[in-house]
């Protein structure tokens, strides 16, 4: 979000209802695009950015915005990338095939980036406990909120016809290759 104060012209990134120096209404505004002119690779995890390394980026936007932007991709100096307001990221739908300690942790990521996942497993009880393991991690570092709206974008089944309107399948069934054959049949038969 970009908001600027028509009577004295600042600009903001923040949600403020009105400018801080002449109190004037602020209008929203999206900023598309800027450059970035400083980024730091960020190795450490805290509280809500677990997953390392992460980008932390100064970007300006050719009217001389400036904000900081979390990068999960790595980006450089001059680089073109969206800021706040801009577009929204369409992500993909995707599916995942395994209830094991990699398909868990697969889920658990694609989830905290925004992606609808369809989760399947042989065991549906097996499956149920995954995916209860999922939503508790999920709650301990996101509020109730957030972990609802990751609950509502994740469907569980048994049957790989769930599968069927992803164009994206993360295989993380055991290191077997007859359980490997097998799944891979299931899914494009």
């Amino acid at each position: 979000m970009r908001k600027d104060c028509p009577s004295c012209g600042r600009a903001y990134a923040y949600d403020l209802p009105e400018c801080t120096f002449c109190r004037a209404p602020l209008e929203e505004r999206a900023a598309t695009q800027g450059r970035v002119v400083a980024v730091t690779m960020v190795n450490a995890p805290s509280v809500g950015h677990e997953d390392v390394p992460y980008w932390t980026a100064l970007v300006e936007s050719a009217d001389g915005v400036t904000e900081i932007v979390k990068c999960d991709a790595e980006v450089w100096v001059g680089d073109e990338v969206p800021m706040s307001g801009g577009a929204p990221v369409h992500r993909e739908p995707v599916g995942v095939v395994g209830s094991g300690v990699m398909g868990r942790g697969l889920v658990e990521l694609l989830l905290t980036r925004g992606h609808h996942v369809a989760w399947v497993g042989r065991d549906a009880d097996r499956l149920a406990k995954a995916r209860a393991r999922v939503i508790e991690r999920l709650g301990r570092v996101m509020d109730d909120a957030q972990v609802a709206d990751c609950d509502a974008r994740l469907v569980t089944a048994t049957d790989p016809a769930a599968l069927s309107d992803r164009d994206v399948v993360i295989e993380a069934v055991a290191e077997d290759l007859a359980v490997k054959l097998e799944t891979y049949l299931a899914i494009e038969p």
